[in-house]
């Protein structure tokens, strides 16, 4: 699971394209992204061409505030849900939030 905030392939997005594209063995690849930001079908067909799996967090934003918080309960039930083995994050707000949840969820590992 890679989780990104915004659906728009620049740096962030476009490495873990690379990386979840060419992983070698049979493994579920996700990413989640922030769901408040709109996402063109191509660049969700980018990822689903791939065989990566695109989920939204809706309250999931890059400013700092109270939906922080409802964005950490979202990923710690999808965390919990899925059974992530490895997640990882690239910027700020999800090595903060998303390692979060991932510890509450008892992930075996969180990279950043």
């Amino acid at each position: 699971m890679h989780v990104q905030v915004i659906p728009k392939l620049s740096g962030v997005q476009q490495v873990s394209l690379d990386i979840l594209s060419n992983l070698y063995g049979d493994y579920d690849q996700y990413v989640i992204f922030g769901g408040s930001y709109e996402a063109t079908p191509e660049f969700i067909a980018r990822f689903e061409s791939k065989g990566i799996t695109v989920l939204f967090v809706k309250s999931l934003r890059r400013e700092i505030g109270c939906l922080d918080i409802n964005a950490t309960c979202e990923l710690f039930h999808l965390f919990k849900k899925y059974k992530f083995d490895i997640i990882h994050t690239n910027s700020t707000k999800p090595g903060i939030i998303a390692r979060l949840s991932a510890k509450m969820a008892v992930c075996d590992y969180v990279i950043h």
